[in-house]
């Protein structure tokens, strides 16, 4: 019985290693170097949500259809960088 438990035991810490390193990569995707794993090892689905409300640190590139030009068959497209949280103008 107490090989049965251990083994329960280092399965869901592999499990929790394996999440908690998915939500650091996130993190550094968001652009925050800092240490979320163990944020997300220790406090679970809190550090999960810590990551998820991160603002997003680099900038994106966004196409966006410019379709007020009429003189085109097709939609002229535009890219413009969008930082943060900014939304592009229409």
């Amino acid at each position: 019985m107490l090989i049965i438990c251990l083994v329960v035991l280092a399965v869901a810490i592999a499990i929790n290693v394996a999440v908690s390193n998915v939500f650091k990569n996130i993190a550094e995707d968001k652009g925050y170097y800092d240490n979320f794993f163990w944020w997300v090892f220790f406090l679970g689905t809190i550090g999960m949500l810590m990551v998820v409300a991160l603002p997003d640190k680099n900038a994106r590139n966004v196409t966006i259809s410019n379709l007020s030009d009429n003189t085109q068959n097709s939609a002229k497209k535009e890219t413009q960088k969008v930082f943060n949280d900014e939304l592009p103008t229409l």
